[in-house]
């Protein structure tokens, strides 16, 4: 709609108005008018479309701040493997939390490069206290980092250190480095496996669990395999018994 102060300017252009006349620069200031407010509404619908897209960008390649741990819709954790369940109740461990699912990169495995990365857009659950999180967004390297304990997916412990790392583009990693190499030759870790990652605590002490999707179900063969050629050869040892089998293929001795 056109409004008084709209014509303020045409006005003063002529001290004498004829009403054709006025009528004509009315319509003229309405038509720019509504071309000017469909120009800015076709701007907003672009600027939303670009938004929306680079949103959706930056989502799909971990470009933009970390999201929330917790999304409606997500599908629920995994289970963790009893063995390693075991484990950690045997270390004293508790408060278990999933925290990633991922595949390894050749970066994630080769000697050169000496680390495990975590992106922070992908962690599942938190699982830093307040004083770790100071220590890993230190800028002073004598405190920058944790060292933490990590449970390879032979079941063998070790203490390697963790780090927080800011990349370009605002992408976060949390990486996992200093004995990482020596992690991946004892499991004979390669580009391609998929791991699963658990936070767990022994006392104030930060943990992990690195389980190789796969391990599980070929501990399970492995089992059974090892319990038939009981059941064939006998025990080996002499002794007259009869096996049994618990629901985690794992074999006890009846005497």
């Amino acid at each position: 709609m056109v409004k008084l102060e709209d014509m303020e300017d045409v006005m003063m252009k002529k001290d004498h108005w004829e009403k054709f006349d006025a009528l004509v620069e009315v319509a003229f200031v309405a038509g720019q008018q509504e071309e000017d407010e469909e120009r800015e509404k076709k701007m907003r619908e672009e600027m939303e479309k670009a938004v929306s897209f680079l949103s959706l960008a930056a989502k799909k390649h971990c470009k933009t701040v970390p999201r929330p741990y917790q999304q409606p819709n997500m599908e629920p954790p995994p289970d963790m493997p009893e063995r390693f369940r075991r484990k950690i109740m045997e270390m004293g461990g508790e408060n278990v939390a999933f925290v990633i699912e991922k595949m390894l990169f050749e970066t994630d495995v080769s000697a050169g490069h000496n680390r495990l990365s975590m992106p922070m857009c992908q962690i599942r659950q938190d699982f830093v206290t307040e004083e770790e999180r100071r220590r890993l967004d230190s800028t002073d390297a004598n405190i920058n980092g944790v060292e933490v304990i990590l449970v390879e997916p032979s079941l063998e412990d070790d203490e390697v250190m963790l780090k927080k790392w800011k990349m370009k583009r605002n992408s976060i990693l949390y990486v996992l480095i200093k004995n990482w190499n020596s992690v991946v030759k004892r499991n004979g870790l390669g580009a391609g496996d998929v791991v699963r990652v658990w936070s767990f605590r022994v006392g104030s002490k930060l943990g992990f669990a690195l389980v190789r999707v796969g391990d599980e179900e070929h501990e399970g063969k492995k089992g059974k395999s090892t319990g038939k050629k009981k059941k064939d050869g006998g025990s080996g040892s002499g002794s007259k018994g009869k096996e049994v089998e618990d629901n985690g293929g794992n074999e006890t001795w009846i005497h």
